[in-house]
């Protein structure tokens, strides 16, 4: 495209040194393919004045002003203006100093000396198309991020219906037992709809806060137990974040091993207590530890018997984890897994 057809390009130079202004204004005009408008601040402040005032398509930036040295103006300049490439332009050739000065903000460093026109114009067309290329996958990662929250929300808003519709066949049955099975998928359904409700309202649409998700299963499972009222719950997680593939399992775990324990660990108590645990173990292992003060028949290193326990030792397979159960003072179920998926 001819010069005089080309939109101009905005370029804002932040140079306090009136020859190498000159000298690079001598250099922007000649260049017959570039059309471009320079404003000049001699000074950091008066550079982010402009960009708070105005828009630039390319900042051009020494790195050392009267109020701004090294990579403090580059850090400056990206704060007053996040979305637009800045090159650095300096004469300092200091290999380092040019890496940190990328890793700070800019997307190039130029040294002045060393810099023809050819060079300049090049490096600033490379900037303004990185930029829009930038800008595009931003748009595109927001639209994706959307299109996430929405699906997590159907996801969670579906498997409400299914607790709904179970809970409606509930009401046509007569059998206490039946009436239970019913009861215990929903409680599933509803530790799987949390991990999707959690998303939804999470800025990490792939992982699971693994404190908070846990504390609100673990009380959501209390209140819907009859001896949940009576029981005293005592959690401690790391603080860590789990991906789908990981944190729904552990959640079905969790679900089951605290109605199992509220179903038989405490009849004919007052009182009594549950713990939860999730740890960062070694060897790049995680161990989710579900315990109760209370008695069962089940002796030590017994296989679990019943649905809800061989689900656990199901779902234990699937995360590629272990499964170990001791009687003493209560029951204590630990689960050991490896930590992939898990930061």
């Amino acid at each position: 495209m001819p010069r005089n057809q080309e939109p101009p390009l905005r370029i804002l130079l932040v140079e306090d040194e009136t020859n190498d202004e000159l000298l690079l204004r001598e250099t922007l005009n000649a260049s017959e393919s570039l059309n471009c408008t320079l404003v000049v601040a001699t000074r950091l402040g008066e550079a982010c004045a402009e960009l708070a005032s105005k828009e630039f398509d390319i900042i051009l930036s020494d790195l050392s002003l009267p109020d701004g040295r090294g990579l403090d103006t580059v850090k400056a300049l990206r704060a007053a203006a996040p979305a637009s490439p800045i090159v650095v332009l300096t004469g300092v050739q200091d290999e380092a100093l040019a890496i940190a000065a990328i890793q700070a903000g800019a997307q190039d460093y130029l040294v002045k000396d060393k810099t023809g026109v050819e060079i300049l114009v090049r490096t600033l067309r490379y900037a303004l198309e990185r930029a829009r290329i930038q800008e595009r996958l931003r748009i595109a990662l927001a639209e994706k991020e959307i299109l996430l929250k929405e699906i997590n929300h159907r996801v969670k808003n579906n498997l409400q219906v299914i607790c709904s519709l179970l809970s409606l066949q509930a009401l046509q049955v007569d059998d206490p037992k039946v009436q239970a099975m019913f009861e215990e998928s929903q409680g599933r359904i509803s530790a799987m709809g949390l991990v999707y409700q959690r998303l939804h309202h999470s800025g990490d649409l792939a992982r699971i806060d693994l404190p908070g998700y846990l504390k609100t299963l673990v009380a959501m499972v209390l209140r819907s137990h009859s001896a949940g009222a009576r029981i005293d719950a005592k959690i401690d997680v790391d603080s860590l974040l789990l991906d789908l593939d990981t944190a729904i399992p552990l959640g079905l775990i969790t679900n089951e091993l605290l109605a199992h324990s509220l179903k038989h660990a405490f009849a004919g108590r007052a009182n009594g207590v549950v713990q939860v645990a999730l740890h960062a173990a070694a060897a790049g292992q995680c161990e989710l530890m579900v315990a109760n003060d209370g008695a069962e028949d089940l002796p030590a290193n017994t296989k679990p018997a019943g649905m809800g326990l061989k689900l656990v030792e199901m779902l234990t397979r699937q995360i590629k984890g272990t499964l170990a159960i001791e009687c003493t003072r209560g029951m204590r179920y630990t689960i050991r897994f490896p930590a992939t998926g898990v930061a």
